[in-house]
């Protein structure tokens, strides 16, 4: 999306494969063969790019490599430095700054108006509403969340969404960029960058809660059909956010 004047937004799904071959944070090498999913948000301009999110999904590499999660998001928690921490504080505060629109409870077409029909979604899920998820979703959707979690059926989509929502307790969410591009006659694609904040209220992996604060970026590419959300690719960092509830 965008023109050449104000700059291009792109955002591109990779798949990644590699052969592990040398150590890593995770250990020795393994001569394992991986699988990595990635989403890198760009801003460009002048055919350059000048600004980048990318998001990874570490826990499933920890998990191919061989490691423990939780040992991994311990390691990562001691890793993490002051600039990091203060960018999290600074986020958490700005989105919880973040109003959501008032007309997000009014049914509206994902090729009218992609960005309401985002905002319509994502609070549909942080706020536990089926009957709203259930009308922005088909009921045969698909979210891929990684190379080894798949949950079919916008039901299973739904339960995934609320098994999170519960280990942040009192959500607040912003989306922070919306483009889209037609798909055949009756569709539309449509890359969402968001972030969650919350308080670690609920067990994950085993990990107690300990109220730490945690912060999620993430992005979610949708393909709607008929003006519903048939297929999901959405990543974040797992490992990440479980290295937030580990954190000192």
């Amino acid at each position: 999306s965008g023109n050449s004047a104000d700059g291009y937004y792109t955002s591109h799904r990779l798949l990644s494969l590699a052969t592990n071959r040398g150590s890593t944070v995770y250990g020795p090498a393994t001569g394992v063969r991986i699988r990595m999913t990635n989403i890198a948000d760009c801003y460009i301009e002048d055919g350059m790019i000048v600004k980048e999110w990318l998001v990874r999904d570490n826990m499933t590499l920890a998990i191919q490599l061989g490691a423990d999660p939780v040992d991994a998001a311990h390691d990562m928690a001691n890793r993490q430095n002051a600039e990091l921490v203060d960018w999290f504080a600074s986020e958490s505060g700005r989105v919880r700054k973040v109003e959501v629109p008032d007309d997000v409870n009014k049914p509206v077409s994902p090729r009218a108006n992609p960005e309401l029909f985002a905002w319509r979604v994502l609070a549909s899920a942080w706020r536990a509403d089926q009957e709203t998820f259930d009308k922005t979703h088909a009921p045969y959707s698909v979210l891929h969340r990684s190379p080894l979690r798949h949950y079919s059926g916008r039901k299973n989509v739904f339960a995934y969404y609320q098994s999170l929502r519960k280990i942040l307790g009192s959500v607040h969410f912003s989306i922070d960029h919306v483009a889209s591009q037609p798909f055949g006659d009756n569709g539309i694609d449509i890359a969402v960058r968001w972030t969650v904040t919350g308080i670690h209220e609920g067990e994950v992996m085993g990990v107690a809660p300990t109220g730490n604060p945690l912060f999620i970026m993430g992005v979610s590419h949708w393909r709607c059909i008929n003006d519903r959300i048939a297929a999901e690719m959405t990543i974040f960092d797992d490992l990440a956010v479980l290295s937030q509830t580990l954190a000192p």
